[in-house]
């Protein structure tokens, strides 16, 4: 599966600005825009809710396999999207970006 979402990645990456993984556990449907996320610390939801929706920034697409394991290594969500929008602010953590309207471009589950 990592090499198939690096392969899709590389394959759309001159179609947007960027492109970034999102984790979910509920099914996610291509082509819908996701709600805004809540703030979480060490796994606890604050309530907070944030300027868009949390995901994983696949910033070198040369080392995308690497940086997909990272991501896989990190989180353990059943559903995996690629996702983009028309910016990103940075999140907290590694990786972290937090995009207004952020749109599904393709799923897999694992």
């Amino acid at each position: 599966m990592i090499k198939e979402i690096a392969d899709y990645m590389r394959e759309i990456e001159s179609e947007y600005c960027f492109i970034a993984l999102r984790g979910d556990e509920k099914d996610v449907e291509v082509g819908e825009i996701l709600d805004n996320s809540k703030d979480l610390f060490e796994g606890d939801t604050y309530g907070m809710e944030l300027d868009g929706t949390s995901a994983y920034l696949i910033a070198d697409l040369d080392n995308a396999e690497q940086e997909i394991e990272r991501f896989f290594s990190d989180y353990l969500y059943h559903n995996i999207s690629v996702v983009t929008g028309q910016s990103y602010s940075y999140g907290d953590d590694q990786n972290e970006v937090i995009i207004p309207y952020c749109k599904v471009l393709r799923t897999w589950s694992r």
